[in-house]
């Protein structure tokens, strides 16, 4: 079952299901990706939890994703690059991607050249993504 509430009564298609901290559910076209550390795990679970997502995205062009960051104060630096590589394999396919998380902690980690809008709620996120 998906952890979070979807906005607008939407119902998940796909039930969450998390592995190496990152958890994924499907509301109609939109993929919804959760990063959720595991207490006591090794950040780069969820670095290579989020290299499969980008293979994943690459294998499948046109994706709608929604990237749930968590707050932190600061956030490892594999795992930003990871993001933006997910990031990058998205709008190379013709997809689009959000994060949902604090602007303050996730400014400035993207190459210029990406542009990737970073919200404060999922209602915004599937605002911008689904009609």
């Amino acid at each position: 079952m998906l952890r979070c509430p979807l906005a607008r009564g939407r119902r998940p298609t796909l039930p969450g299901k998390t592995s190496g901290g990152l958890e994924l559910a499907t509301t109609g076209a939109m993929v919804i990706a959760r990063i959720r550390p595991i207490p006591g795990a090794p950040p780069r679970w969820i670095v290579k939890a989020l290299g499969a997502l980008s293979r994943k995205v690459s294998e499948h062009p046109g994706t709608l994703l929604t990237l749930i960051v968590p707050p932190t104060e600061r956030h490892p630096p594999a795992l930003l690059r990871r993001i933006a590589q997910l990031a990058d394999s998205v709008t190379q396919g013709g997809g689009f991607m959000v994060i949902v998380g604090s602007r303050s902690t996730l400014e400035g980690w993207t190459a210029p050249e990406l542009v990737v809008p970073i919200v404060d709620t999922l209602e915004e996120a599937e605002a911008l993504l689904l009609p």
